[in-house]
């Protein structure tokens, strides 16, 4: 769920609005004279926004030929593991 709420509303709920996103994963739009400005949204949720952009990049450069793969045993031989 996503509320909409005036940056002078939103001061006034300002915890129980942290609180809500917080713990139920709900998302406030703030206003600043009728424009959205900011919103308040869970870490948990930029988290996985953020693990998703990172996969797509990936992915991305994979199609490209542009990332080198190492496997498991040539990383551990590489990091001194495996002497």
């Amino acid at each position: 769920m996503t509320e909409t709420l005036p940056i002078a509303q939103a001061r006034s709920q300002f915890g129980a609005l942290v609180r809500r996103a917080a713990l139920g994963r709900e998302r406030t739009v703030i206003t600043d004279h009728g424009e959205p400005a900011a919103m308040i949204v869970a870490i948990a949720d930029i988290e996985d926004l953020e693990d998703a952009l990172a996969v797509a990049q990936y992915e991305a450069r994979k199609a490209r030929g542009e990332d080198t793969y190492v496997s498991h045993d040539e990383a551990r031989r590489r990091l001194g593991f495996d002497t």
